[in-house]
């Protein structure tokens, strides 16, 4: 029994002493005050401690005391004791060396000396980086000189993460940009050089310049013309439909209609519009309650959800087949919803 204690005391003496430990500087652990740090490099390495303690992070709040002294195979260089935000003690040590003592190779020296003693180094950013237990070593040049910066494993830990939200950030960032850019060209803004959106009197007039007089036009809410030519494609009519508040009117829809002797003609009528309007947008496809495949994509213009448009096969009843054909290929834009009413 007395054995058996014995060897959990060891156990967690062993933990305990794992958990504590730190990247060493010179031989002394990363650890306590910012105060107690700089003393010790003070006392045993003979670092004279400035005055001064100006120095920032642009990312991070820190404490920070600042010391002159050698450092390995450098003498005279500038080093910095600092205490992150978030880490419960000193948590890293900066070291900057003259520019002129690192000619001659001796930089290079210290990087050899490192991957002797820390194992092969890795890039990291522009730096060389060391892992260890404790913690994390980077060097790296600058203007003016270079620089060798040792971080205890809190420090480590939290500056990983706060590059990760970083770069997730801007991943994130990315993939708005990118997305605000798609759904800007792919939304939806004109219909036979009318703007979406312009007022009944605006576009009567704008239509009336290319198509002339208008075949139906029974009150404000639609203009219809028959047999027009639009991007090619001739059409047995095009409906202009409109949205209104009582005072402003919207140009809120359109639907552009081509007769169909059968349903293969009006699929082979289909599958023209989807090849034209597919060479500028994304478009997805679905089927309908008839079984006839109908496609839909674009954004609108208004911020309302929904499509663009869409390219569907319209089946007539015996009544309207006897006045038109008894199919037809109908591309529909909208209706889009420009009117806000509230209660």
């Amino acid at each position: 029994m007395r054995r058996f204690a014995l060897f959990i005391v060891t156990c967690l003496t062993a933990i305990i002493c794992h958990a504590q430990e730190h990247l060493r500087f010179l031989d002394i652990p990363i650890a306590g005050t910012v105060e107690q740090f700089a003393n010790k490099l003070a006392n045993e390495k003979g670092f004279a401690i400035e005055d001064r303690n100006d120095y920032e992070d642009e990312n991070f709040k820190m404490e920070a005391k600042i010391l002159t002294g050698n450092f390995e195979m450098f003498n005279e260089c500038l080093v910095v004791v600092r205490k992150i935000e978030g880490a419960s003690e000193t948590s890293s040590v900066i070291v900057y060396i003259d520019s002129l003592k690192c000619l001659n190779g001796e930089f290079d020296k210290l990087n050899d000396l490192y991957d002797k003693k820390y194992g092969k180094h890795s890039g990291y950013w522009g730096n060389n980086k060391w892992e260890s237990n404790g913690g994390r070593i980077l060097a790296g040049s600058q203007e003016g000189g270079c620089y060798v910066v040792f971080m205890d494993k809190p420090e480590v830990e939290i500056r990983d993460a706060f590059v990760e939200k970083r770069m997730k950030a801007a991943q994130d960032s990315l993939v708005n940009y990118i997305m605000d850019i798609r759904k800007e060209k792919q939304t939806v803004k004109e219909i036979c050089g009318v703007p979406f959106g312009s007022s009944y009197e605006k576009t009567k007039e704008m239509l009336e310049n290319k198509y002339g007089y208008p075949e139906y036009n029974p009150d404000r809410t639609v203009i219809t013309y028959k047999h027009k030519t639009y991007a090619g494609f001739t059409f047995d009519s095009i409906h202009f439909l409109f949205q209104s508040d009582g005072i402003h009117s919207y140009l809120n829809g359109c639907v552009f209609i081509m007769d169909a002797k059968s349903l293969s003609d009006a699929k082979k009528k289909q599958e023209m519009l989807y090849k034209k309007l597919s060479d500028k947008y994304f478009m997805l496809d679905d089927t309908d309650s008839n079984g006839n495949k109908f496609y839909y994509g674009g954004y609108p213009p208004t911020p309302d959800d929904g499509v663009g448009f869409s390219i569907e096969i319209l089946k007539y009843d015996s009544e309207l087949a006897r006045l038109y054909s008894p199919y037809a290929a109908r591309l529909a834009y909208g209706r889009y919803n420009y009117v806000k009413e509230e209660f």
